[in-house]
């Protein structure tokens, strides 16, 4: 069984289906485009960012670990001793290292009997002022000494603190460097003057019979290279931190040993976000920072927003208008269909008025005008052909009988209705022998 389908419905669905069908292909890829190119710049962003702060805090590591190799070597040359004449020269020392370096907090000498020699920042008597702890020991008494100077090393205040219990050898850093008799790192702790937490690298020095000359320290104030990775700009509202690493809560994280790049939700928002570890095992540490992805897929995502309203209405008035142009050519198609059933009815009277746009479609109306013309014509000659046929058969002599293709009498001149003794009507439809 044949199948025809309309030419109308047929032109609307497949202007639809161009329409629409486009609409729907381009948005799923621009949509997933748009996601995976946010990911990747994201991503770009954030391993910048963490290798510049690799790099700094690395630099602020490396002179403090500098600080105190170069502190061990002149211990070992014996160019700084514990001797009364010597401890303005290593206090001297101590402080023009802070001056340059202004990252440290603080650098100092610990040695087997308790005694301590420290240099450290501190505004308690004026700003950008230093103040410096002389622990010593010997045979008859303890004594404690604390003075305060300026930024220009002139001494503002000094006072005797013998109920100061501080001893070295009791803390962390002097019991690791003596223990790994190397150059090594804390972890993170509360310092003990400052009350902030800090770091400490710190490495023993030791005499030519390989005894404990002392230990040095220099110590970091994480408050400091916290605000310089704080400040750090990661997209508009993004953060970025350091860390140790098993601080850090996801347990997938504790073995972190390259960068991770991840995502996660929160209150409703999503993130993304990076954990690089410090390179090399002396720190255990991670810069992690994480950003919001409405700073950037904000944009995006309103522009999407934007282009899916305007392709909608755009595909709506495609539609509007592709219903309009169906129309525009359905409709004379149908009026000469009707045109064409009438001539096929021999019925020249119905009359379609065509004025298309189209070429095509008016010169097959002007077609079917001429071709009605010609068939009315034809007809018209065909009548007074007949007339006169009839005329001719009426006033001739001799009879003259039509007989159809029926073998019907059809017709009768009046010599044969003589002839015959029978009329023309009477005789029409008779069947002839």
């Amino acid at each position: 069984m044949k199948f025809n389908l309309s030419m109308r419905t047929s032109l609307i669905l497949s202007v639809i289906v161009l329409v629409w069908g486009t609409h729907l292909l381009l948005a799923p890829s621009f949509y997933l485009l748009s996601e995976k190119t946010f990911y990747s710049h994201a991503h770009d962003i954030m391993d910048n960012i963490s290798d510049f702060t690799l790099e700094q805090s690395y630099n602020h590591l490396e002179k403090a670990k500098g600080a105190v190799t170069l502190t061990k070597q002149l211990l070992s040359a014996n160019v700084f001793n514990t001797g009364t004449l010597t401890i303005s020269s290593l206090e001297r020392y101590f402080f023009d290292q802070l001056k340059i370096h202004p990252h440290l907090a603080g650098i100092y000498l610990g040695t087997p009997d308790g005694s301590f020699y420290y240099v450290s920042r501190n505004e308690a008597k004026k700003k950008n002022g230093f103040r410096t702890k002389i622990i010593r020991h010997n045979e008859r008494e303890r004594s404690v000494m604390l003075i305060w100077r300026d930024e220009n090393f002139r001494e503002l205040q000094r006072e005797q603190t013998p109920a100061d219990p501080y001893d070295p050898r009791k803390h962390p850093w002097y019991k690791q460097a003596v223990q790994s008799r190397a150059i090594g790192w804390t972890d993170p702790y509360i310092f003990y003057t400052s009350k902030q937490p800090g770091v400490t690298i710190a490495g023993p020095s030791y005499w030519e019979d390989n005894s404990l000359k002392g230990v040095i320290g220099v110590d970091i104030d994480l408050k400091e290279l916290s605000s310089f990775v704080g400040k750090l700009r990661v997209g508009k509202t993004g953060k970025a931190m350091a860390a140790v690493n098993n601080q850090i809560a996801p347990e997938s994280l504790f073995d972190l040993k390259k960068p991770v790049f991840t995502s996660f939700t929160a209150q409703k928002q999503d993130f993304v976000a990076m954990f690089t570890p410090f390179p090399g095992t002396e720190l255990d540490w991670i810069v992690a920072m994480y950003l919001p992805e409405e700073d950037y897929l904000g944009k995006i995502r309103s522009n999407r927003r934007t282009n899916l309203i305007a392709t909608v209405l755009l595909s709506l008035i495609a539609s509007i208008l592709a219903f309009r142009f169906a129309r525009a050519i359905i409709a004379p198609i149908k009026c000469l269909q009707q045109e064409a059933r009438a001539i096929e009815d021999q019925d020249l009277q119905v009359d379609c008025t065509l004025n298309s746009v189209f070429t095509e479609l008016q010169e097959t109306a002007d077609g079917f005008k001429r071709m009605k013309q010609s068939i009315a014509n034809y007809s018209e000659k065909l009548r007074a052909q007949e007339k006169m046929y009839r005329i001719i058969t009426n006033a001739a002599s001799d009879a003259i009988i039509l007989i159809n293709e029926k073998r019907e009498i059809s017709y009768l001149n009046p010599a044969a209705e003589d002839f015959f003794a029978l009329a023309s009507e009477e005789a029409r439809g008779e069947k002839c022998p």
